[in-house]
């Protein structure tokens, strides 16, 4: 798979590069629907996953190739609720679904499974916790000051 990914500036695309991104759109620069376009031939991308919502969600629609899917993990934009026109999901046969991690623990005994695994890689460093930065609790304001600038690339910890 190719992976394409959006930010806000060259550092945050810079960094999203060096974990593997194959190219990288800076929405504020650029307009993403035209970029995603011409990277892919006009074809458009199979999925996105969208933890933006807003007028972003509606972009990353816009995106979409035949038969595509927007899967909504979150909303950080500060526009509000966000909606969609379903007509323009008929003409591609889109699919739009949102996911929350808290309701599938509750439900699926298989995503039991699945962060069982996933916590066994982390342990034995197969895997990697993408972190940006970590504060004292005693700085806690501070951390919350540093998310809050939208500036973090990965997690970011609070210590004891």
């Amino acid at each position: 798979a190719r992976v394409l990914t959006t930010a806000s500036s060259p550092a945050k695309l810079a960094r999203l590069a060096e974990l593997g991104t194959d190219a990288g759109i800076d929405y504020s620069e650029q307009d993403t629907v035209t970029e995603v376009l011409r990277l892919t031939d006009g074809r458009g991308v199979d999925l996105v996953v969208d933890n933006v919502g807003g007028s972003a969600m509606t972009d990353n629609v816009r995106c979409l190739a035949y038969r595509g899917r927007c899967v909504s993990v979150g909303e950080v934009g500060r526009e509000g609720a966000t909606t969609i026109d379903v007509g323009m999901l008929r003409p591609k046969n889109l699919t739009v679904v949102g996911y929350f991690m808290g309701m599938e623990m509750l439900m699926s005994p298989r995503c039991h499974d699945v962060v069982a695994r996933l916590l066994d890689d982390l342990a034995v460093g197969e895997l990697h916790a993408v972190i940006d930065r970590a504060f004292q609790l005693s700085e806690a304001a501070d951390a919350h000051a540093y998310i809050e600038s939208r500036a973090a690339v990965g997690r970011v910890l609070l210590r004891p």
